[in-house]
């Protein structure tokens, strides 16, 4: 059934215990994603990315020329590294995982070069965290995530919105009512 597919059970809910069933959104990346709709049609920045394994080997990406995330996540696979690239599990953007154990404790970074935006636009530019055994993994999202407190404001929850996003937003009075404050 739906409820235990996302590990609802009678009990639980009758116990009022809080489950957390995991991100229940829809996948909106694919490889056939464009680039230049990303980032709210800004897109991302033609240049290069520095992938830096776990053993400290690197390989500088050229993804100039891509114009699909597919293409990107080719390109990562192709270099001369032990790592693959991939829509990510949750479907909002791509995974870079180690694909044999280093050993090692030191985890994927990506970087720009040449001062370019590429990885950051691809949201990339980081540090991954150790995986299962050893192996490193990075991942990049387009989705964010606001963490609205019970004693947040509207005043609060825009200003999270305006500094965590790049969305515009404005309180208004709509007039309506007992609740006429709206963020638009």
């Amino acid at each position: 059934s739906t409820a235990s597919d996302l590990g609802l059970s009678a009990a639980t809910l009758a116990s009022g215990t809080t489950t957390d069933c995991g991100d229940l959104d829809r996948k909106y990346i694919s490889r056939a994603t464009k680039l230049d709709t990303l980032n709210n049609g800004a897109g991302v920045e033609a240049g290069s990315i520095r992938i830096t394994d776990s053993n400290g080997e690197e390989d500088e990406i050229d993804l100039s020329n891509c114009t699909t995330l597919g293409e990107v996540i080719e390109a990562i696979n192709e270099c001369g590294l032990s790592i693959k690239a991939s829509i990510n599990s949750t479907g909002d953007g791509i995974s870079i995982t180690e694909s044999v154990d280093s050993g090692s404790s030191n985890n994927i970074k990506v970087e720009e070069v040449d001062g370019c935006s590429t990885a950051s636009d691809l949201k990339l530019l980081g540090t991954g965290t150790g995986g299962s055994v050893g192996k490193s993994t990075l991942t990049g999202s387009w989705e964010t995530v606001i963490a609205v407190d019970t004693t947040d404001t509207l005043e609060d929850i825009m200003y999270k919105l305006t500094e965590q996003t790049d969305l515009s937003v404005s309180i208004v009075n709509d007039g309506s009512g007992t609740s006429t404050y709206r963020l638009v």
